[in-house]
């Protein structure tokens, strides 16, 4: 049996494990490399053979996750796709939306050098997805699974595998414990080998109290008279922080301005909450109050009104890390304001214009063209998705007994070397970077 990393070994993006085991292949995730660097290795030609691959089994929804799912199917997978049921549905809207935007910019530039997929091959895709309920165990093959809450994102889940006599267990992406809309990640059941994301393997992530910040945020717009800009990821950093939103107008009334949500995947991204809002942490009705404190523009004439609109304002877009979406035109046309300030609400990958502002940057290239930043920038650490490395100390420490063996992934060079010599003093356990191509024996 091996483990062979064709994505997410030294970068956190594009997710793809490859397990062969009696000569049948099953991969784990199959997503999109982004970020400045490395998305042209989403052109490359495929390490493997898609239509050898048995089945596909889906951790959660993110693009970096699925992504590179219509590529596959393109290239002759005709197998099963397993996943949540919540995923499943967030999966549909994402990966249609991938195929939009790349339909978009192949026809802007009139060469379709660059489009890995179009509407139709998503549709196809979709025919292939099976869903599955948490906590029960399934069977493909040899090989039986079963998915289990990871927190994180919606319907997200680590995966379980028995076969030939062993267990190995996929974290896809871990959630913090403490999530005020994710129940906290369930504990990892005993097993040989573990997958394990690094996202945030090099730090711990601040303790600051996150009602607060947003109102200190809040109290310096208002007297500016100016905009809180809020990149966030249409998927699950908006309904968080939309929830956070309603107990800072709650605890300080006076605070409570004008807010606005002006993202058409956002929107769609809500209504999956909804329908799955059982798998959520608050009640029904809390979650629904929660989505009160921001009107969801729906068209683009509301977004003309909101602009014209006098005093101070939140403007809630996504992309989260300013790497598309809507929140492009807003920071072009609020960023060179210093009455606005830009909260960050999560990871800001290498080469997007979110991790600029970060390190500092006030001059930036967006939308084809450089511009002058002087809008303040703020970092908003505690609504991260992702757990740091002691709660993933703290996870893989749930089991009964650590893993015989640790293969690192999802992390960049910089997390993924402290995090190493972290677990390893830390636990009883063999621990190793995944090197992208290199096949594990297991």
């Amino acid at each position: 049996m091996e483990l062979t990393s064709y994505g997410a070994a030294g970068v956190v993006t594009g997710s793809k494990h490859l397990l062969t085991s009696k000569g049948l292949n099953f991969l784990v995730d199959s997503g999109l490399f982004q970020g400045e660097g490395v998305e042209k290795k989403n052109e490359d030609v495929l390490p493997f053979k898609a239509h050898e691959i048995k089945a596909i089994f889906l951790t959660h929804a993110h693009l970096d996750h699925c992504g590179y799912l219509p590529v596959l199917v393109k290239s002759g997978f005709h197998g099963k796709i397993y996943c949540t049921k919540a995923t499943r549905s967030l999966a549909e809207i994402i990966l249609l939306d991938s195929a939009k935007i790349q339909e978009y910019e192949a026809k802007e530039s009139q060469t379709k050098k660059h489009l890995l997929y179009e509407e139709e091959d998503v549709l196809r895709t979709l025919d292939f997805f099976d869903t599955c309920d948490f906590d029960k165990t399934y069977h493909c093959e040899h090989l039986t699974f079963s998915f289990h809450t990871a927190g994180h994102v919606l319907g997200a889940a680590f995966l379980r595998v028995e076969l030939e006599g062993k267990s190995l267990t996929f974290s896809g992406d871990i959630g913090q414990p403490y999530d005020m809309l994710m129940p906290s990640p369930a504990p990892l059941i005993q097993t040989d080998y573990l997958v394990l994301e690094s996202t945030y393997g090099d730090r711990i992530h601040s303790k600051e109290n996150t009602i607060n910040h947003i109102a200190s945020e809040l109290k310096e717009v208002i007297a500016n008279g100016g905009t809180l800009l809020v990149p966030v990821f249409a998927l699950a950093r908006l309904q968080l922080f939309l929830a956070y939103l309603h107990e800072v107008f709650t605890i300080y009334p006076e605070l409570k301005i004008a807010a606005f949500v002006d993202s058409p995947m956002g929107s769609a991204m809500t209504k999956v909450y909804k329908d799955f809002h059982y798998l959520l942490r608050p009640t029904e009705k809390e979650f629904l109050t929660y989505l009160e404190s921001a009107k969801i523009l729906e068209f683009s004439k509301e977004t003309e009104k909101m602009h014209k609109m006098t005093g101070p304002k939140i403007i809630i877009a996504s992309s989260g890390m300013i790497s598309g979406g809507r929140i492009m035109n807003h920071v072009e046309r609020l960023g060179k304001y210093e009455s606005t300030t830009i909260l960050l609400t999560g990871y800001q990958g290498k080469g997007t214009i979110g991790r600029e502002l970060l390190e500092g940057a006030r001059e930036i290239r967006i939308n084809g063209h450089r511009q002058k930043i002087r809008a303040k920038v703020s970092m908003l650490e505690s609504l991260s998705a992702h757990a740091d490395k002691e709660q993933l100390l703290d996870w893989v420490q749930t089991a009964s007994k650590n893993p015989h063996k640790i293969f690192l992934v999802h992390g960049e060079p910089e997390s993924l070397g402290p995090f190493k010599e972290f677990l390893s003093s830390n636990l009883e356990s063999i621990v190793e970077i995944n090197a992208e191509g290199k096949s594990q024996s297991l």
